[in-house]
């Protein structure tokens, strides 16, 4: 049957009558082998007698085992090697059980993978047993006595290869594998329902799960994540650049040596949660998530509608902001303030890596802090404007407990954010920059809050490079009367160039949270 891929069992019958034909008139096992070689559909042979009821039970048994257990999808029988597909399956079941992440499994962890998958837990010489078994068939898969990932891989080989296919059809589904060796739909695409009146943030769990992860893969425990640990934290996605549409790691907090700390570990995943709470669920069905999906998330109020005079402090760990501007100094900034989850972040921060949270405050000044990269390349005329919609994210502290902060540049797609309702909604401090020493610059602002209706949305003015001689602003309105007017707070005046930045951060973040 050409073009269907269905299992096959090659039945030999009426065996009770093979001694008394001549030989040259039977089916020779050299001719059954050819045909196996030639078919891989082909997945047992067998001989049988109905009428010694000779291998009649064994025969339902192969071919109830071809449908369950197909080991044609887990491995090729011409080269003799798993298939791909089963491979990078395996690999991921490798990686979720090693728990210390230093790249074998210990006699723990094999036995924690046992009990896991068969409910069964083995002694020490069981376990002894496997290592023999897979040092005998390839030595380089132990190392130190323990199984690494060559080694795991070459046990499944020899059940595979021995018959024993449900064991390894066993571990991958108990991994969420389904027959095409993907990963289930329920669990890299759960169907949560969200009120559009709510924001979705990570809840605890959501935090001490990637907390843990951070912690796991920083073989060096400099408190940081570099190129290769990314790597093999993010070995069991199915991308080759996580977050690339975010511009990972760049968006984020990193030290001196461009490497992901914890508090820009911590703010990316709660950017990538506000924006697009599917990816996160994503990632963490692959990054093997314990729980429910929901439980990694939780739903808070968006901001109100009403004149932020009215309104009362939200519990809401993320806090959002918009940006009316022109290209040549406004951003869109959106503030991420946890109180609840102060307490988790604080020891986590402290417990893991010994320091006080003195020393975890964000430092704007460094090279690598998300404010200078959206604010400075104003002040770099080799810096090309960008029409896209930039996307950066930090960690600030509002009222002594750290918090996340996401940070938005729409661009030349302003207008087109003021014209949308949802995204005014979940705004929570627009941040208006204007260049100082430009005397058109603030005019331009007055021009946008004119046409679009902003009185329902806290916002902030920023007045960049404070380092150049002022200029008058040709307004119809000078921006400190103009502020007062809509009752808000006068300019801040800042200048990255000089490291001036007045604590902006931390002011924008008061900002959203207390209004």
């Amino acid at each position: 049957m050409q073009g269907v891929n269905v299992p096959v069992i090659l039945v030999g019958n009426k065996s009770d009558q093979r001694s008394l034909l001549p030989p040259d008139s039977t089916v020779q096992n050299s001719e059954v082998l050819q045909l196996m070689s030639e078919h891989r559909e082909i997945e047992t042979c067998i001989d049988c007698s109905a009428k010694d009821m000779v291998n009649i039970a064994e025969l339902f048994y192969f071919a109830q085992k071809a449908v369950l257990h197909p080991a044609r999808l887990l491995y090729d029988s011409v080269s003799r090697t798993m298939k791909p597909e089963c491979v990078q399956a395996l690999k991921r079941v490798f990686w979720l059980s090693d728990l210390d992440g230093d790249g074998v499994l210990s006699p723990v962890e094999l036995n924690n993978f046992q009990v896991k998958c068969f409910d069964i837990s083995l002694n020490e010489k069981e376990l002894g047993d496997i290592v023999s078994a897979v040092s005998e068939a390839l030595p380089e898969g132990v190392s130190n006595g323990c199984l690494n990932l060559n080694g795991f891989l070459q046990l499944h080989k020899l059940f595979i290869q021995q018959g024993r296919a449900e064991t390894t059809w066993s571990v991958l589904r108990k991994y969420g594998y389904g027959h095409d060796l993907s990963l289930s739909e329920d669990i890299i695409y759960p169907e949560i329902e969200v009120d559009p009146s709510r924001c979705v943030e990570l809840s605890a769990d959501g935090f001490e799960f990637i907390t843990e992860l951070f912690r796991r893969f920083d073989r060096d425990k400099d408190a940081s994540l570099d190129d290769i640990e990314l790597k093999n934290l993010f070995s069991v996605l199915p991308y080759s650049s996580p977050w690339s549409e975010y511009n990972f790691p760049n968006c984020t907090l990193t030290n001196a040596s461009g490497n992901v700390t914890l508090q820009g570990w911590l703010a990316m995943w709660s950017m990538v949660t506000l924006l697009d709470y599917n990816l996160t669920l994503e990632y963490f069905g692959y990054l093997g998530f314990p729980g429910s999906p929901s439980s990694a998330l939780r739903l808070t109020k968006r901001r109100s509608a009403t004149p932020k005079f009215k309104r009362k402090l939200i519990d809401k760990n993320t806090l959002s902001n918009e940006d009316l501007s022109n290209k040549k100094s406004s951003k869109y900034f959106k503030k991420d303030s946890n109180e609840k989850l102060s307490r988790l972040n604080s020891r986590l921060i402290s417990n893991n890596f010994g320091s006080s949270l003195n020393d975890n405050v964000t430092k704007l000044k460094s090279k690598n802090s998300s404010i200078k990269k959206l604010i400075s390349k104003h002040n770099d005329s080799k810096t090309p404007y960008t029409s896209k919609s930039a996307k950066s994210t930090s960690l600030v502290y509002v009222i002594g407990s750290p918090g996340c902060g996401k940070i938005k540049e729409f661009g030349l797609y302003t207008n087109m954010a003021l014209g949308n309702n949802r995204a005014l909604d979940s705004c929570d401090l627009l941040c208006m920059v204007y260049d100082s020493s430009d005397p058109h610059s603030f005019q331009y602002l007055i021009d946008l809050r004119n046409h679009y209706n902003l009185d329902n949305i806290p916002t902030l003015f920023i007045a960049t490079k404070s380092d150049l001689d002022p200029v008058e602003q040709h307004s119809e309105t000078p921006p400190d009367i103009y502020c007062r007017d809509l009752k808000l707070k006068s300019p801040l005046f800042i200048s990255v160039k000089n490291g001036q930045t007045a604590g902006i951060f931390e002011k924008m973040a008061d900002l959203s949270y207390n209004q």
